[in-house]
């Protein structure tokens, strides 16, 4: 089964959270479901590396989107824990 797709955002969403301009951030960052699954983005200027560890174990790769901003989609529903290095 592959993994669902990513919650889609605009550029211009992602640059005013980035610069803090977003008047409301977490309706972008954070879990929210989309096609079946969970779109997961954080904001992590300066990690090398960020994943999501699921509480049933699972780890998720997050990619880098735009300006430290990183997705991840899922099918688990359940809390995520992230760690960046």
């Amino acid at each position: 089964m592959s993994a669902p797709s990513l919650l889609p955002v605009g550029a211009n969403e992602i640059e005013r959270v980035v610069a803090g301009a977003h008047h409301d951030p977490h309706s972008i960052l954070g879990p929210h479901p989309y096609d079946g699954g969970v779109t997961l983005r954080v904001l992590r200027p300066l990690a090398l590396s960020v994943v999501a560890l699921l509480d049933d174990g699972s780890r998720h790769a997050l990619t880098h989107e735009r300006e430290g901003s990183s997705p991840a989609s899922c099918r688990s529903r359940r809390s995520a824990t992230i760690g960046s290095r």
